[in-house]
């Protein structure tokens, strides 16, 4: 049996590569890069990782059956997409089934979990160091694919702002910004805060060294600080944001949405990681169904 699992984006990869990892001893298996690829495949059965430009869903390679897979972002990605064509649909988590459902009508939706992190999880070490001194923010990209609501300065703005007044032992803010953050929103962000620290040249790895603990907008660093010890949350103060954690599973996560839990954090940090036992679950989840469809 032939399996390609197709990926365009480094999201998707980190999803479906620790399918691949886990079957490549087994069956006749290729991750492939569609970025820029005009090769047409022949499979038994096609895994597709959904990228923002929607490239998987009018994919024409030739798969006898076909599987995407949809992690907790979905954002404007299946905006004007009036119909599926895939024998099965995994998500990470039900509130994404129940949108689906929703939205197309006899879709052969399963939850499966999130199977990100696997090496992170997998070559693990701890890397605790006693020079911590960053409050760290990890900024998600302000990019119009993605959830509308992070094109506003004014929520990244807020939390700064609340995290500045909380900050009673002058821990050093660091900025982190993504890899897709535009030009214009770090020019003002630099200019509004001067004084703050900004660095995206270090290493993540050595960032979550020295960060006493990190926040962020979604962003799967959230994960990777707590592999790495590290008390992490995500935030919506005030509810500023209305739709960008619609697709995450909130029993799962730490969401602060209040100064006063904010301040709670940052006096007392909590480490949480037992998300590490639900993705190994995922995986397993994920191999399950894949066998289910031949």
């Amino acid at each position: 049996m032939i399996i390609k699992f197709y990926f365009h984006d480094p999201s998707s990869y980190n999803h479906l590569s620790p399918i691949y990892e886990n079957i490549k001893g087994s069956y006749d298996c290729e991750l492939v890069n569609l970025k820029n690829n005009n090769k047409t495949y022949i499979s038994d059965i096609g895994i597709y990782g959904l990228s923002t430009n929607q490239i998987e869903i009018f994919s024409k390679n030739k798969d006898k059956k076909k599987i995407l897979y949809i992690e907790n972002q979905v954002g404007k990605r299946l905006d004007n997409i009036f119909s599926l064509n895939f024998d099965l649909v995994l998500v990470c988590n039900e509130k994404c089934r129940d949108f689906l459902i929703h939205k197309y009508k006899n879709l052969n939706v399963k939850v499966i979990g999130d199977t990100h992190y696997n090496n992170l999880i997998k070559n693990y070490n701890s890397k605790k160091c006693l020079d911590k001194k960053f409050i760290t923010i990890f900024l998600s990209p302000d990019d119009k694919n993605m959830d509308i609501e992070l094109l506003n300065i004014n929520n990244f703005f807020y939390l700064i702002d609340s995290i500045k007044k909380i900050n009673s032992e002058n821990n050093l803010i660091l900025i982190r910004f993504h890899p897709r953050t535009t030009e214009e929103l770090k020019l003002k962000i630099k200019k509004k805060y001067p004084n703050l620290y900004f660095n995206n040249i270090i290493s993540n790895d050595e960032v979550l060294k020295r960060s006493k603990i990190t926040l962020g907008f979604g962003t799967s660093m959230y994960y990777e600080s707590l592999i790495n010890e590290v008390p992490s949350c995500f935030v919506n103060l005030n509810n500023k944001f209305t739709t960008l954690y619609d697709f995450f599973d909130l029993n799962e996560i730490l969401l602060i949405d209040n100064e006063e839990d904010l301040k709670e954090f940052i006096t007392f940090p909590k480490l949480d990681n037992n998300f590490i036992d639900s993705h190994k679950m995922a995986i397993n989840n994920f191999i399950n169904q894949i066998f289910k469809l031949t």
